[in-house]
């Protein structure tokens, strides 16, 4: 959590108006300190598959072996099916 301090151009009142502006900063930091669990974004339940694919080219041939894809991100256990490296 990222803390932000703001300049102060009036000096500070004392009394009740300096008791209200400490409670007010005090709920801002009470505020933001709860919403932190929110701001991560849970799992969405639509079922759907996915994944960020890496691929690497051996070589310029066209077998089984020239070509190398794996999953570097899987969603919902999406998986490259053994044998099918060669995009076809």
């Amino acid at each position: 959590m990222k803390i932000v301090y703001f300049a102060r151009t009036t000096p500070r009142q004392g009394g009740k108006a300096g008791r209200a502006y400490q409670a007010l900063i005090v709920a801002l930091v009470a505020l933001m300190h709860g919403a932190q669990p929110a701001l991560g974004a849970p799992q969405p339940a639509h079922n759907v598959s996915a994944a960020n694919i890496n691929v690497v080219q051996n070589d310029t041939a066209n077998t089984t072996n020239s070509v190398t894809v794996t999953t570097t991100l899987s969603i919902n256990d999406m998986r490259i099916r053994p044998g099918s490296n060669r995009g076809d």
